[in-house]
C-alpha cells in the first residue's frame, strides 16, 4: 500500500514549532543589558509613564484566518535547524543570534505568505541621517535599531530601506538574563523603562508608533498613544520633545 503524504502544517503550528524548546544557558560572567539614564529620562520627559495593558491587538482578524492555512510544503522543509550551542546566551548577540536562526526566520517566511504587499523584518537598518534637529547625536551603530519591519518589494525598490514611511514597527533584543529589571515596567515580566524609552526613541526616528521588544524573559509588543489630555498636541510635539530632551543629553 503506498504511503500516504504527509499533511502540511498550518502557518499558526509550524511558526509555534519555532518557539525556544529548551532552557537558556547562561555563563557565569554573561553581559546583560544595562539601564542607560538617557532613555529613561526621555520616557520621564514625555510621560510614558501612563503604561496600559492592550486588551486586544489591532486588526488581526484576517491574520487569524490566514494562520490557519497549511504552509506551502517548500517553505516548511526550509525550517533552520538551532543548535544546542545556541542556546548559550553569553552576550546579548548570542540572543538575537538565536531569534534571527528560528523565530524571525519563520515569521519571515509566514509574513511572506500571507501579506502582500511583502512584509519583512530586516536587522540593523541605520537611519539615514541624524533626527535631532540640531544635530548633536550624530549618526553611530548605537542609534540603529535591532530590527526594522517594512512593507513593500525590498528587492525591487531598495530606497525602501531608507523611508521612514515603509517602516511599520521598530524592535529591539535585549539579554535579561536570571535578573529581573530594577525599574521594571508594569505588565512586563522584565521589560525596563530605560528600554522602553529606547524603543520610543526608536519610534521616532523610524516614524512609527509601534515597537516590540524581544528578550529571553518575554516579548514586548507596544504602541504609543498621545494623550491630547496632556500638553503635547499631537505626534510632531512628541517628536520635538524626544529631539530636545536627547539632544540635551548628549
Amino acid at each position: 500500500m503506498a504511503q500516504q503524504a504527509a499533511t502540511a502544517p498550518s502557518i499558526r503550528d509550524w511558526l509555534s514549532s519555532a518557539l525556544p524548546n529548551a532552557p537558556f544557558v547562561y555563563p557565569t560572567k554573561s553581559r546583560v543589558t544595562s539601564s542607560n539614564r538617557m532613555y529613561t529620562s526621555l520616557v520621564e520627559s514625555i510621560k510614558v509613564q501612563e503604561w496600559h495593558e492592550a486588551r486586544d491587538l489591532l486588526a488581526l482578524g484576517p491574520i487569524r484566518a490566514e494562520l490557519d492555512r497549511p504552509l506551502r510544503d517548500s517553505l516548511a522543509t526550509t525550517k533552520p535547524v538551532v543548535l544546542d550551542a545556541f542556546y548559550v546566551l553569553a552576550i546579548e548577540a548570542n540572543l538575537q543570534h538565536f531569534f534571527d536562526l528560528s523565530l524571525v526566520y519563520c515569521v519571515n517566511l509566514a509574513l511572506h505568505c500571507i501579506w502582500q504587499p511583502p512584509i519583512v523584518i530586516l536587522p540593523h537598518i541605520p537611519f539615514t541621517q541624524a533626527t535631532p534637529r540640531d544635530g548633536s547625536i550624530p549618526e553611530s551603530k548605537s542609534y540603529t535599531p535591532d530590527y526594522t519591519v517594512i512593507k513593500g518589494h525590498v528587492g525591487q525598490d531598495p530606497t525602501l530601506l531608507t523611508d521612514h514611511d515603509a517602516s511599520l514597527v521598530v524592535g529591539d533584543v535585549k539579554l535579561y538574563g536570571k535578573a529581573a529589571a530594577q525599574d521594571q515596567v508594569n505588565h512586563t515580566d522584565a521589560l525596563s523603562w530605560s528600554d522602553l524609552g529606547q524603543l520610543l526613541w526608536y519610534c521616532v526616528c523610524r516614524k512609527t508608533r509601534f515597537g516590540f521588544c524581544v528578550s529571553d524573559a518575554e516579548l514586548v509588543l507596544m504602541e504609543f498613544v498621545v494623550n491630547h489630555n496632556d500638553d503635547v498636541v499631537g505626534l510632531s510635539n512628541v517628536v520635538a520633545r524626544a529631539e530636545s530632551k536627547l539632544s540635551s543629553l548628549v
